[in-house]
Order: structure tokens, then C-alpha cells, then sequence
């Protein structure tokens, strides 16, 4: 089972898995696509028929059976609580988390769990509660004798020290793993049932070596000039001119959206494109491709084009950008996006000469070596102020080395990695020669980020199974006492607010409807399934009211809203809100009430006006 970050990477993975199981096996192999959207997924509906042409009949027959030579497909048998006892699989790793959570048949997903090697890929990503439960489910997997495989290029040594501690000790029941040193980055570190494992250091081959220009510029959102420092816009317009592929990563939607309108407001001539979540399934699905068709390694680069998106981008994705800018993210994020630049080596002769030189911008708005970085409220939110303060002054000090470029500093690919990553991780005080404000929000923000990683911490430790343990066996019975099923909004994978899922239903006729179908909301008995997959594709989540955030009016809206009888009878669609759609793009609840402002925009997807 290979375990990704975001439904996007999941569904570009399952082609090159599928490609490769094609070229290891003879005969029919199964392999699952497992998220919550993964129904709507084209690859997996052909591989769902082309098992229901081999074995009709459902299970009766043998997969097994050398039939065709290696054809992949996908048992529709495998879906929900099952797919994880499918031979190969991949998905999201929260389809692997469930099996430590309390939900009901968790069990299930563990069984189909043991003895399979685990793939976790981008674990630096995750935050300190889901890090926890990662934790958790790699003792258990160790005690269910699994192999386990982290994949990372940003983590920490602490945190990888503590998931081969919890990995031994799910093998052994006892604590006390091994002390193993950490080799210079980039490493594989490999710790063995037989006690056998160390850490070794990878040499680099020239092709993956990359030197990133770091600059500092400002928020392209300012109300007006900050300081001295470049606008983002102006420079990826320039770089969209002069035939380059070009994107701004923002931290939130309400930025992303933003951007795009700045730059579609200077310079309405050159190609842009907007990507982000709050789009319905099917439009997010689409332009998720043809944004791989055009970044991807084959992609046509002819035309200079700009992407503004979140971090969708950020990872997992094979892009390749020639200038890239993003809004301030923690160091190790920062990377994993500078890696966006330059990424095949076949594109180079073709780059735009003013962009030969691969280079991120990063939006800071302080050119002072000793002034307060500025944040925006969405970044403090999702990331903290501490790391971002702790960020730009590791930076900084990189800046200052001998060799970097007047104005910004050079990064060294994959050299500077480690040292980075850990400077972020450990350094305590402020820098020298900082001001007395970057002084006292680095200690009111030291203090907080200590007491949300308890909080977090806790909090994982309420919901997850217990350790395995050599002298006592495991009650599930008795540890999920009143689990809940996998759509309880009280289970999470991931710190905060669970989601609120709404479908958007075409409103401008005298009944509601999605894709030219009647949509009966008010049937007391469960829609049909080409109706129920409709809706799921015209479906969206937003964010719920959670601790120091300010909820949405939308969000208000909706939870005082009743979930339609119809939904509520069917799967899938049993905790899904609806939204009815007017040919101008606002939105309004069944019973006719405006929904705070909140509009569908073709372009800029879910649109929330404050």
C-alpha cells in the first residue's frame, strides 16, 4: 500500500503503479485506488470494468489465473472498509490511519495491512497531531510483521528517530529501539527485526544536483509599497513573456484566488490558470490534468503560461516550473516547492534565457536582515509564527554565507537539506541583532508552539489504539467501545475542524438538478447510482468552525441547514449538505436563503466574499 498526502497525488500515482505492476506480473492483478473521491476517478472506473469483463461474476473465479498477461484491474469488491485487503493499493494515508482509529471494522483495514510493505510518502508534511498517529500505526504495523518504507526529503532527525523507536518496539512489545546515528543527508536509514540496519549516506548523481536562487520579494497582496523588495507579479508576468512556465504557490484559497485576480487585472494577454480544492470534484479532476498535461515532463512549453495554486502543487506532483513564487511556508514546505524548479533536465534547452538560472521567490515583505517578517493571518493560522520567524532567519543566515547573491542566497539541492531542516528544528533564540518585536513574538511564539504540539499530541493520543505490548493482547472491542463509522465527523486524521461536504446542484429550473438529472431531495429512499455519483462530482468541502479560527458565514449557513432525506438514505452522501446554483453563480439554500455571499465561479471555483 502506497500512502500519499492528497487525493491529487494518489490519483497520479495510480498510473505509474499500474504501469509497473504491468511490467513485474503475468496474469490479472488487483490494485485498489483508495481516498474519498476515488469513485469518481476514470483510470479506476476502466479498471473497475475491465475485472468485471474478466470475471463477470464478481468474486467467483480466480484472479489469479493467467488469463491475459499483465492486466491490472480493480475488483469493485475491494471498496470502502475492504480495499486495503486488496494485493497492491493506493490512496491517501488516512485510509491507513483509520485502521488505529475508532472506527468501526478498523480491524479490517489493519488485517489487510499485516504483512504488506507500507509506503509512506512525504511524512515531513504532516503535523505534529497526524505525526503522532503515524507513529502509532508504524508499532503496529511493525507488530503485525509489515515492512515499512518513509519516504522524505525534509524530515527531521527527531522525527525520524521516533518512528524506528515505535516501529521496534511494535516488533519487540517492549521499549528500547535501536540508537541508530543518522548519516549525512541524503541517507537511508534501516532499522531490522534482526537487530541488523544503520544509516547510510547516498551519493547524489549530477543529474539530481540543483542550485535554487532564493529572493526575497513582497506580497503581491500589499495595499501598497512595504519596502524595496520585487513584486511577484510583475516578475511572473516578465517570466510568462519571455516563454517561461512560470506559478505563485499561495498558502490559502482566499490568496490564491486573490493572485490570480491581481494578475489577470495587470496583464490579461498571457496564459493563467488557477488550482486549488475549493473547485467541485469534477472541475478540480479536469484542471488537475491539464495542469499535469502542460507542467508534467511531456508538457508543452511553447507558450509562457503562469499557474497560481495552493499546495496542491507542492509535492508529489512531477512539475516543472522555470521561476517559481510562494507565499512564506515552513523551510522544509519551502524546499519541497523549490523543487518544483528545474525538474527535467530535457527542458533546459528550451528554458527562456532570463530564467536559466532556477530561482524561488518568497513573499516576506522585510528586505531588513533585522526587521519583523511579515505574516499573513492565513499562513499564522496553518503553519504558526514561530516556524515561519524560525524560517526566515535560518534563511537569512544562509544568506550570509560566502557566495550568495547580492540581494537573496543560494540554495544547494540536495547539500543544503539537512542543515536547514534542522536549524528550523532546533534553534531556540532569536537571532542576533533582531528588533525588539521580532523579540517578543518569538518568545510569546515559542510558547505557544510548545503548548499546540501537547494539545496535538494528547489529542492523538485519545483517539489512537493503544501500543502493542508483549504481555497483554489488544481488546478492539473494548478500546473502540462506541466507534463510530468512517464518515463520523469525531474521527479525524487530521487536527481540526472536520470538513463540511456540499453538493452544488444546478437551482435555475423548477426542481433541482445535476448533469440534466432530477435530483428528488425530499425521496425517503436512496438515489440511483448514476444520480448518487453525479452529485459526488459536483461536491465540495469547506472548512468547519474550529478552536481560534474564525468560521465562515457559509460554514454557519450550512450547519443550520438539514441534509436532504434522499442523502441521508444513500452512500456515501449521508453527511453531504446541498447548495442550488443560479445561472449567475450565486448560491442559496433549498429553502430559498442567500448562502452569506458565498458564489461559483467558473474561474476561481467556491467564492467566499467576507
Amino acid at each position: 500500500f502506497f500512502g500519499l498526502p492528497t487525493q491529487a497525488t494518489s490519483n497520479q500515482l495510480l498510473g505509474r503503479f499500474r504501469e509497473v505492476l504491468e511490467r513485474m506480473f503475468t496474469g490479472t492483478i488487483d490494485l485498489q485506488l483508495l481516498h474519498g473521491g476515488s469513485k469518481q476517478s476514470a483510470e479506476l472506473t476502466r479498471m473497475n470494468e475491465a475485472a468485471d469483463a474478466i470475471r463477470p461474476d464478481g468474486l467467483e473465479g480466480d484472479l489469479g489465473e493467467d488469463l491475459l498477461p499483465g492486466v491490472v484491474v480493480a475488483d469493485s469488491w475491494f471498496s470502502g472498509k475492504r480495499g486495503l485487503l486488496s494485493v497492491f493499493g493506493v490512496g491517501t494515508i488516512d485510509q491507513a490511519l483509520l485502521s488505529i482509529l475508532p472506527v468501526h471494522h478498523s480491524f479490517v483495514r489493519l488485517f489487510g495491512l499485516s504483512d504488506k510493505v507500507v509506503i509512506l510518502d512525504e511524512v515531513h508534511s504532516y503535523d505534529a497531531y497526524t505525526f503522532a498517529l503515524i507513529e502509532r500505526l508504524c508499532a503496529h504495523l511493525g507488530a503485525c510483521g509489515s515492512s515499512v518504507i518513509i519516504l522524505s526529503a525534509t524530515l527531521p532527525a527527531e522525527r525520524t528517530r521516533a518512528l524506528i523507536a515505535a516501529f521496534v518496539e511494535g516488533i519487540k512489545g517492549t521499549k528500547g529501539g535501536p540508537d541508530l546515528g543518522l548519516a549525512l543527508y541524503p541517507r537511508m536509514t534501516v532499522a531490522a527485526v534482526s537487530g541488523d540496519g544503520g544509516s547510510e549516506h547516498l551519493e547524489t548523481s549530477d543529474a539530481g544536483r540543483r542550485k535554487i536562487e532564493l529572493r526575497w520579494c513582497a506580497d503581491p497582496l500589499a495595499p501598497g509599497p512595504m519596502s524595496a523588495l520585487s513584486d511577484p507579479v510583475d516578475e511572473l508576468i516578465a517570466g510568462a513573456r519571455a516563454g517561461g512556465q512560470v506559478a505563485y504557490v499561495a498558502n490559502t484559497v482566499r490568496r490564491a484566488q486573490a493572485i490570480y485576480r491581481a494578475i489577470r487585472e495587470r496583464d490579461a494577454s498571457v496564459p493563467l490558470a488557477l488550482f486549488h480544492a475549493r473547485f467541485i470534484l469534477a472541475d478540480r479532476l479536469a484542471i488537475e490534468g491539464r495542469v499535469v498535461e502542460r507542467y508534467g515532463e511531456h508538457g508543452d512549453r511553447s507558450i509562457g503560461s503562469i499557474l497560481v495554486a495552493t499546495q496542491v502543487i507542492e509535492q508529489s506532483l512531477d512539475l516543472d516550473f522555470d521561476l517559481l513564487a510562494s507565499d512564506l511556508a515552513p523551510v522544509e514546505l519551502l524546499i519541497q516547492r523549490a523543487g518544483r524548479l528545474g525538474r527535467f533536465r530535457t527542458h533546459d534547452p528550451g528554458r527562456p534565457a532570463e530564467l536559466r538560472v532556477a530561482t524561488l521567490l518568497v513573499a516576506v515583505g522585510a528586505d531588513d536582515e533585522s526587521s519583523l517578517p511579515i505574516l499573513d493571518p492565513g499562513a499564522r493560522l496553518i503553519y504558526g509564527a514561530h516556524v515561519l520567524d524560525r524560517t526566515v532567519a535560518a534563511l537569512r543566515t544562509l544568506g550570509a554565507r560566502p557566495g550568495s547573491p547580492a540581494g537573496g542566497l543560494s540554495l544547494a539541492l540536495p547539500e543544503d537539506v539537512s542543515a536547514l531542516v534542522e536549524e528550523v528544528d532546533a534553534t531556540d533564540g532569536p537571532p542576533a541583532g533582531a528588533c525588539e518585536a521580532l523579540r517578543v513574538r518569538w518568545a510569546t511564539g515559542a510558547v505557544e508552539r510548545t503548548r499546540s504540539i501537547e494539545v496535538a499530541e494528547r489529542a492523538a493520543g485519545a483517539q489512537r489504539l493503544s501500543m502493542p505490548s508483549a504481555e497483554r493482547t489488544v481488546d478492539l472491542a473494548e478500546e473502540f467501545r462506541g466507534a463510530l463509522d468512517d464518515t463520523g465527523m469525531a474521527v479525524l486524521t487530521r487536527l481540526g475542524a472536520p470538513s463540511i461536504v456540499v453538493a452544488i446542484l444546478d437551482g435555475t429550473g423548477l426542481v433541482p438538478t445535476v448533469e440534466g438529472m432530477v435530483v428528488r431531495l425530499d425521496a425517503k429512499r436512496a438515489l440511483s447510482r448514476d444520480v448518487a455519483q453525479a452529485i459526488a462530482r459536483h461536491s465540495l468541502a469547506i472548512p468547519g468552525p474550529a478552536p481560534g479560527r474564525r468560521t465562515s458565514g457559509l460554514a454557519v449557513v450550512l450547519l443550520k441547514s438539514d441534509i436532504p432525506a434522499a442523502f441521508t438514505q444513500t452512500s456515501g452522501l449521508t453527511r453531504t449538505h446541498v447548495l442550488l446554483v443560479e445561472a449567475d453563480g450565486s448560491l442559496r439554500l433549498r429553502d430559498g436563503t442567500p448562502a452569506a455571499g458565498a458564489r461559483l465561479d467558473t474561474e476561481l471555483g467556491l467564492v467566499e466574499e467576507r
